[in-house]
């Protein structure tokens, strides 16, 4: 009879740690090299590097936005829920918003407009969610695609200068 109910408590644990923890999702966007893209924009403002650690994935994208991207902030969810919010970078210019993921969702496709600056954001997940168009219209279209954003990176000064996306797939 022990060693049945410990069989049954071994299934029960294993299903457990299985379903009820986020951390199965986290494997999406932890391969074993992280590649940049492009980065778009100027070369105004301060450099940043924002990228999850293999036990995290993003969990949201902060931005403040009017006519250009005045500020961007990503923050990661560890195995346990845990959030941890990087650093602003830009200014308080603009409307604030705030694009969450769920566990397991990520980032796979961003469409960018940049001059001098970053003038638009528009993030697309792998469950079909799409962002808000953050920004205006000025610039050059870029598309980053086939992607799943792990970090980000750019320049920053009172807005939002060069953006660039890390893919960890």
């Amino acid at each position: 009879m022990k060693i049945v109910l410990r069989i049954c408590l071994g299934i029960v644990a294993l299903f457990c740690l299985t379903f009820a923890n986020p951390s199965y999702a986290l494997a999406s966007c932890t391969g074993s090299s992280v590649t940049p893209s492009p980065q778009y924009g100027g070369n105004g403002g301060d450099p940043f590097t924002d990228i999850a650690k293999s036990t995290q994935e993003v969990s949201s994208i902060r931005i403040r936005s009017g006519e250009e991207i005045d500020l961007i902030q990503i923050c990661f969810r560890d195995q346990e829920g845990k959030i941890d919010c990087k650093g602003e970078h830009g200014g308080n210019g603009g409307s604030p918003s705030t694009f969450n993921l769920a566990p397991g969702e990520f980032i796979n496709k961003i469409e960018i407009r940049s001059g001098a600056r970053i003038d638009q954001l528009k993030f697309f997940t792998n469950t079909g969610n799409v962002s808000p168009t953050y920004g205006g219209t000025g610039g050059s279209p870029h598309i980053i695609s086939d992607i799943c954003l792990n970090g980000i990176a750019g320049r920053s000064g009172a807005r939002l200068d060069a953006f660039q996306a890390f893919n960890g797939l």
